[in-house]
């Protein structure tokens, strides 16, 4: 049976790495990596939280297949909320920009104060930590169906 560090590599792993995927390219896609590590590092322990592992015999609603729908179903949702902090952090990347009549490339025209950045930077990792939280899940789950007790399909049987 994956213990809880096997859990957490892994949602780590797969929030960050899916993170990563979703933003490169982008300028802010180092944090929105870091956030969905720490979206997948979250949500890969939340099954055991909401069922305690005391036995082998604890995997109910939370550890079943329909759960793991569910936490699908909710992605579209949390992908929606991840896109609005990805603008909110493009508000403050361009409050103190100005384009370049010359290249069309924008350019700061003060730099931006540290209060700014960091609201920023902040906005950058919650997007990336929404994105991050279901492959942390899903992946604690398939870790989970992997043991020879494996994980029901609704619940507890």
């Amino acid at each position: 049976m994956p213990g809880r560090k096997k859990h957490q590599i892994a949602g780590t792993v797969t929030g960050a790495a899916r993170v990563a995927y979703q933003s490169w390219g982008t300028p802010d896609c180092l944090m929105e990596t870091i956030g969905g590590g720490c979206g997948g590092y979250l949500s890969s322990m939340l099954p055991d939280f909401l069922e305690p592992a005391i036995s082998s015999w604890h995997r109910g609603t939370c550890h079943s297949v329909s759960a793991g729908g569910v936490v699908l179903g909710i992605d579209k949702v949390l992908a929606q909320w991840a896109d609005y902090c990805r603008q909110q952090a493009n508000k403050y990347r361009a409050i103190q920009t100005v384009q370049d009549p010359v290249t069309g490339a924008m350019k700061p025209v003060v730099p931006l104060t540290l209060l700014q950045q960091l609201a920023q930077l902040f906005w950058s990792f919650l997007a990336g930590l929404l994105n991050g939280l279901v492959p942390g899940y899903i992946s604690h789950l398939a870790l989970d169906a992997g043991t020879p007790r494996g994980i029901p399909f609704f619940g507890a049987a």
